[in-house]
Formats: structure tokens, C-alpha cells, sequence
């Protein structure tokens, strides 16, 4: 990627925030770099076809406070 030096400055093993991801393929370059990916979707369904596209095996859960309207993604080996 031409500008990633801009965003990790040369560092490696950032936490790095995506809003708004979806099922965008930055998100798998960028763990494969060695980098925790956290992204916020409000569309399940495009979280679901990130890691069934990317055969990323994930959990989900709700999440505290926001029952019914908030659920967390997290592939199993918490890199995203």
C-alpha cells in the first residue's frame, strides 16, 4: 500500500480502528501485516460475509447495554 507508512508511521502490531468496514479486504491486509483490526459495521450481514469470504473463524456475542441492537464479532484468534 502506497500511504500505509502514514498511518503506521513504520510501527508494527497496531491496534488499528475501521469505521464504517464492512467487508472491505483493508481489514484482512491489514492483519496480515500483524496489526489487531477492530472495525464498526451497523450492517450484520456484511460483518458475517467478511470472515465467510475471508474463512476467518469468528464468535459473536451481544453487547453490554445495547441488548437487541448491538452484537460483537471477534475472530477466534483476536486479531480482528
Amino acid at each position: 500500500c502506497k500511504n500505509l507508512h502514514h498511518l503506521t508511521n513504520g510501527a508494527s502490531a497496531l491496534k488499528i480502528f475501521v469505521p464504517l468496514c464492512g467487508k472491505s479486504v483493508d481489514l484482512k491486509y491489514l492483519m496480515e501485516l500483524g496489526h489487531k483490526v477492530v472495525g464498526v459495521e451497523a450492517v450484520q450481514m456484511g460483518v458475517e460475509e467478511f470472515f465467510a469470504d475471508n474463512n476467518i473463524p469468528f464468535s459473536k456475542q451481544p453487547v453490554a447495554g445495547l441488548e437487541g441492537k448491538g452484537v460483537l464479532y471477534q475472530s477466534n484468534d483476536g486479531m480482528c
